[in-house]
């Protein structure tokens, strides 16, 4: 799924949509070594922490959404998603 265009007016959906979307664009499948994303490897905990500090502030309140379990299922499905993409544009370069 690509090119979503939020129809919401909330500034502040908008903020968090963005702000999440910012930070799973940066997840990387492998790591400097070429080795694949691991749960214990720092990138995916800096990813994961970087997800669950995105707040929603409401006027003076701000709120957390994102706990570990969704990070960690966000991170994961960022990976697939990439990996398959991956897969699909080395299909088209060796046929």
């Amino acid at each position: 799924m690509t090119g979503i265009k939020i129809k919401s007016n909330s500034e502040v959906f908008q903020k968090f949509v963005e702000d999440v979307d910012n930070i799973l664009n940066r997840t990387e499948i492998t790591d400097a070594a070429g080795n694949p994303t691991d749960y214990h490897g720092d990138h995916f905990q800096a990813q994961m922490q970087r997800l669950t500090q995105v707040t929603m502030k409401f006027e003076d309140v701000p709120v957390w959404p994102i706990n570990e379990v969704i990070a960690t299922n966000l991170i994961w499905d960022e990976i697939e998603a990439k990996q398959n993409q991956q897969d699909v544009q080395d299909a088209i370069r060796n046929p």
